[in-house]
């Protein structure tokens, strides 16, 4: 299954979840039973196949032998495929009670709040990041063995509430809270992606038996487990916020959140630029991060960060909400415009205050120490060669520099070339010393959209307002940029004290982000009721397609046309239709279409977005519409 087939998927469950979620939950039940029923299915179609071939081959008596002989041995087979996927616990360094006896003391009280089994281990690691891992002790049948796994970087920029109320909502996952339901299928649905992570060689040993089930179901019952898991991190924060208080576990996700940006979008790129001058890697990067991340964030950027956080939407990155509506379930509304314009909009929260003292240092103690040089030092052997390679690659950067440079005096350049020294430029000297640069490429074209944008990215953040007819210029040139340019003149615009107009901004950013959503869902179903039109699509497009598609000699015709969108409809939608030769019919056609499909899918080269569907099964009713469309047929075997 491919990204765009789980994400499509996962938009049609969620609407027929609000509709209907009894149904829906019969459904996802229903779905878990089938991935058990295969396995005990399968192993019982062995056994009673061999249980019952020495009956024609042998008398009673040796049958009986014979029979027993071959039963064990199928066991054996069976018991010894699934010996095979591995499940790995989570990395880490595992903590031991004696070494952080407080951290293990709030754990236990939380457990027992939650009504929740207890954490095996709980384990330390460099990550910005805490989770509850379950791993199988016996694959689908049997207990889970769990494990807590805490970011030093995040107990160093938690306070040690803030930090506590993290860990209620990822212990809430374990609670009986959840439901014996919603428990069950968070954990069958860890169990059945472990397995396809591990599934890289299905075939050997026998496993052919269970392989092309498990590529189809795995995914599926992800997806269609998805919606679920989703509404679980809302039953987990609710009952976590029963335990540290609403307010706390609010403060605990902005914390959270903006500190991570922090780390992403300040620290970590400001360590790496480093490696455009210098050699060799700095000897004590965590140790710099944790002195700055209690005090962090700060000025502008942090309240952007926020902004950005509480205006993000909800995607399908990771099962986890947006923070917008993670504070809004918890009792928090979303940002609240002042009726005077003077005024800036209110976030529902004010920004966290900086940590006095942290949680690594509550909970850990001296161990901190002993943590943070074995992370620099892992770090620094992880990095050393990737690190010489971006200091080569740092120079080699700043000669090509050079000789556009030269070239520009010399000859002059090319539009591109132009562009290119601007990014050279901008990477290696800051965006501010290519400003002439992008002035030139607007004397030539002053509709060209990068520069458009680069300089008026640059001159908003010099307070020009110049800056905002380019980035309007930039917008009515490339649409794809309306949102991040309307986000730039927000800033901008908030931050000059005309808020008012600022308000514009957001809700026309708000806006086309609604409507890329409503596109998305446009887009991700085709059926015999949508309008299709000719491709338009020249011959050079074509030919390289009925070329590709002659690779696959299963194909026996293909037809391509064009979904007219109500959204959007600057970007085309292409739809090829593909008729296989021969009927799916058994196993390893079905095997041996999904593959091709996959393939072709992926290699795809249109000038716009393209869907490929196989026309069989559910879509035949659209391989009847296309057959009857005029030059639709581009490819016949």
């Amino acid at each position: 299954m491919t990204q765009k087939s789980f994400e499509e998927l996962v938009i049609r469950l969620e609407s027929y979840a609000r509709r209907q979620p009894a149904a829906y939950k019969l459904e996802v039940a229903c779905l878990a039973i089938v991935g058990y029923g295969y396995f005990v299915g399968m192993v019982a179609l062995v056994l009673v196949a061999f249980g019952l071939a020495p009956f024609a081959v042998f008398g009673h008596a040796s049958a009986v032998l014979v029979q027993t002989a071959i039963v064990i041995l199928a066991i054996a087979w069976t018991l010894l495929w699934w010996s095979r996927i591995e499940f790995h616990p989570p990395e880490g360094y595992s903590l031991l009670r004696h070494e952080a006896p407080q951290l293990f003391g709030m754990i236990d009280g939380l457990t027992k709040t939650l009504k929740a089994p207890g954490v095996h281990y709980i384990l330390i690691t460099d990550e910005f990041n805490a989770s509850i891992a379950q791993v199988p002790r016996y694959g689908l049948f049997g207990g889970a063995v769990n494990y807590l796994v805490v970011g030093l970087p995040l107990m160093q920029a938690l306070s040690p509430d803030q930090f506590r109320a993290v860990l209620a909502h990822e212990i809430a996952h374990l609670s009986g809270n959840h439901g014996r339901f919603s428990t069950w299928v968070y954990r069958i649905r860890q169990t059945w992606l472990t397995i396809m992570d591990n599934l890289d060689e299905p075939a050997r040993g026998g496993g052919f038996v269970f392989a092309w089930f498990l590529r189809w179901y795995a995914p599926y019952f992800s997806a269609y487990s998805f919606v679920l898991a989703r509404s679980n991190e809302y039953v987990a924060d609710g009952s976590a916020a029963q335990v540290v208080g609403a307010r706390s576990l609010a403060d605990a996700l902005i914390a959270t959140r903006i500190k991570a940006s922090y780390v992403e979008n300040h620290f970590w790129p400001n360590i790496f630029n480093k490696a455009v001058a210098e050699p060799n890697p700095p000897p004590a990067p965590h140790a710099s991060m944790f002195h700055a991340l209690p005090l962090a964030p700060f000025g502008h950027d942090a309240e952007r960060w926020f902004e950005e956080a509480l205006v993000e939407r909800t995607t399908f990155a990771d099962t986890h909400p947006s923070l917008a509506s993670r504070l809004a379930a918890l009792g928090f509304r979303g940002t609240q415009l002042s009726p005077d314009a003077n005024v800036p909009p209110a976030p529902p929260l004010p920004m966290p205050s900086p940590v006095a003292t942290t949680a690594a240092d509550q909970y850990l103690g001296r161990m901190v120490a002993h943590f943070t040089r074995h992370f620099d030092a892992d770090w620094h052997e992880q990095v050393a060669e990737t690190w010489q390679e971006r200091h080569v690659e740092a120079q080699e950067a700043q000669q090509a520099l050079g000789r556009l440079k030269q070239k520009s005096v010399r000859s002059g350049l090319t539009l591109e070339e132009t562009w290119t020294l601007f990014q050279l430029m901008a990477d290696y000297r800051g965006d501010s010393t290519g400003t002439p640069l992008l002035e030139q490429m607007l004397e030539r074209d002053p509709d060209e959209p990068r520069a458009n944008y680069a300089l008026g990215q640059i001159l908003l953040k010099t307070d020009n307002p110049r800056g905002v007819t380019l980035l309007e210029r930039a917008m009515d040139q490339e649409p794809d940029s309306t949102i991040p340019a309307c986000d730039l003149i927000y800033y901008f615009l908030k931050r000059t004290g005309k808020f008012s107009e600022a308000v514009e901004y957001r809700r026309r950013s708000d806006e086309y982000r609604d409507l890329l959503i409503d596109a998305r869902k446009e887009r991700s179903t085709i059926t015999a009721k949508d309008k299709l039109v000719h491709h338009g699509l020249a011959p050079e497009f074509v030919q390289p397609l009925r070329t590709q598609i002659a690779q696959y000699p299963q194909i026996a015709e293909a037809y391509l046309v064009r979904k007219q969108c109500r959204h959007l409809p600057h970007k085309p939608l292409y739809i090829l239709g593909i008729t296989p030769k021969r009927a799916i019919f058994n196993l390893d056609r079905i095997a041996e279409h999904k593959d091709m499909h996959e393939d072709l899918a992926a290699s795809l080269s249109l000038p716009g977005e393209a869907r490929l569907v196989l026309l069989a099964g559910r879509h035949r009713a659209l391989a009847r519409v296309l057959r009857g469309m005029t030059s639709a047929l581009i490819y016949r075997g």
